[in-house]
Formats: structure tokens, C-alpha cells, sequence
């Protein structure tokens, strides 16, 4: 049985939002479309690392445990049908994910009729769900639009370790371990990502799209481009200036792997270089074969 912090968020958001329009508007026809891509310079793989790339105290957050979706305000079989794609996303990328149905939700999405008022109103009543969000994305989230998006980060050790209490009246300390002119002592673990989707927004965007939308901004941490900025990535799938891709791109899941092969405790540098040379090395296969 899923429960826990986010199976307590889903009845509270539930509670809050209501029952999503969505859920009588289903999204299109999720078949998948692939596009044929160029390779990708090296320039220009690393100023879309730039663009989209969130970062927190100098380092690149990513899920440390096993990724489990729940999706609220759609209709059963197409919220089954967003958790399913999100996983396929997680698993090309090496992300590892809990067992369907038996773990604890740790990335939630929820499609509501007004996505900036449910926001508004988790803030105040359930400030939990904000704790270990740092201040410039607790500014993101909270901006009127259709998409919020936020993620609790906890500091860790090189060895994944958390900060632990150390008597009755102390605060939790992290034990770090030896020194690196390259590395850092530390790295960023996801704890819990949370998106809200604005329901009439979805309309004429299909599931493929959602998903691979929603994947990026939480598996991954990426947030869109400027608005305007020509850019092959999903990541624009809410930008009215652009015309987004049926489906991930291949920088996209470029992107999503590299983060997930980096060294978790890198300087953000040297992670986006990771990052950036995924992407022109997956480009370069592409148009080989």
C-alpha cells in the first residue's frame, strides 16, 4: 500500500482542488511520433544545459531513491497511463523506480481547475510539503501560471548519507568524509517532487506529451526555456510562442541520462559538462546510423 507524506498530500490536494475538468476532457491520442535530429555541437549542447539546468548550493539535484509516480485528476486509466510513461522516461535514462502499485509515492502529479489557488492553498495549510525547497524555486513555485513545480532537496554526504541527530537537543549533523580539490563533500538528493497542472491547459496536448513534459521537470529538475527561445525539447510544450515536439527529443533524454550518470557529488561545472557531453555523444550516434 502507498502511503505516507505524499499519499497524506494526494487526500489533502484532493480535498483542495476538487474534481479536475480533465477528467471529463481526456488528452489525444498518446501514440509516440520520432523526429530525426542533427548532431548537436558542443556549444550549443552546453547552452541548453545552461538554459534549462536548476541547481542548489553549487551542485545538481536528482532523485536518490527509487522514483515512484502518482498521478491525481484524471480519469484511472489515463493517470495509469501517465505513471506507465513516466517510468518508460525514468528507465531509458537509468533511473531506478519502485515497484508499481506497492511504493511510496515520491513524484505526484495533480491536474486541478485552478492550479495557482490549490498552490496557494498548500502553501498555507500544509507548509511540510514546501520543507528543504530552496528560495528561488519556492519563488517559482509559487508564480500564477499553469505549471508549478517544486522539489524537496536534502544535502548528503559523498556516501548518500543524511544528516543525523546526534543527541535529544541537537540539530542534525552530516558527517563528511576526506577532501577534493574536484569534488565536493556533499550532493543534492531529490526527497520529493510535486507539478500542478492546470486542467484546461492540457487541452489539444497529448498524454506522450504530458508525460515526457512532466518527466523533465521532475526526474530531471530542467525548467522550460525563456519564452520564444527556439528550442527542440518538450520542455516548451507550455510556451504559446512555440510549436513543442510530439514527444521527448533526443537532447531531452540526453539531458535526463546525463544527469543521472554525472558524479552526484561534482561541482555543478563539472555536472553540466557531464551532462553536455551526453548529449553531443548521443547526437553523434543518432546520425551515424
Amino acid at each position: 500500500m502507498r502511503m505516507g507524506l505524499m499519499t497524506g498530500f494526494a487526500l489533502a490536494i484532493a480535498a483542495a482542488a476538487g474534481t479536475a475538468h480533465a477528467q471529463d476532457r481526456p488528452a489525444e491520442d498518446p501514440s509516440i511520433v520520432v523526429r530525426g535530429q542533427k548532431g548537436v555541437p558542443p556549444q550549443e549542447a552546453r547552452k541548453f544545459v545552461r538554459q534549462v539546468v536548476t541547481g542548489t548550493e553549487g551542485q545538481l539535484a536528482r532523485f536518490a531513491e527509487p522514483v515512484c509516480p502518482f498521478v491525481l485528476g484524471l480519469p484511472q486509466q489515463y493517470a495509469a497511463m501517465v505513471e506507465r510513461r513516466i517510468r518508460e522516461d525514468a528507465g531509458q535514462a537509468g533511473i531506478a523506480t519502485g515497484a508499481e502499485g506497492k511504493c511510496q509515492p515520491n513524484l505526484m502529479v495533480m491536474v486541478a481547475d485552478d492550479a495557482d489557488a490549490v498552490v496557494r492553498k498548500l502553501r498555507q495549510k500544509f507548509g511540510g510539503l514546501f520543507r528543504g525547497v530552496d528560495t528561488t524555486e519556492m519563488r517559482r513555485a509559487m508564480r500564477e501560471g499553469p505549471v508549478h513545480v517544486w522539489s524537496a532537496v536534502q544535502v548528503r554526504n559523498t556516501y548518500g548519507q543524511p544528516p543525523r541527530q546526534t543527541g535529544a537537543d541537537r540539530w542534525p549533523v552530516l558527517q563528511v568524509y576526506g577532501a577534493s580539490f574536484v569534488d565536493l563533500q556533499t550532493q543534492q538528493a531529490v526527497l520529493h517532487s510535486i507539478i500542478v497542472l492546470e486542467a484546461d491547459a492540457l487541452l489539444g496536448k497529448t498524454l506522450t506529451q504530458i508525460s515526457d513534459y512532466i518527466a523533465m521537470r521532475t526526474l530531471a529538475g530542467a525548467r522550460p526555456p525563456r519564452d520564444g527561445v527556439e528550442a527542440n525539447t518538450i520542455l516548451t510544450l507550455f510556451d504559446p510562442q512555440a510549436a513543442p515536439p510530439p514527444a521527448m527529443t533526443g537532447i531531452d533524454r540526453s539531458f535526463l541520462t546525463g544527469l543521472y550518470k554525472m558524479r552526484p557529488n561534482g561541482t555543478s561545472v563539472t555536472q553540466m559538462g557531464t551532462i553536455s557531453r551526453q548529449i553531443v555523444r548521443d547526437s553523434k550516434a543518432r546520425t551515424e546510423r
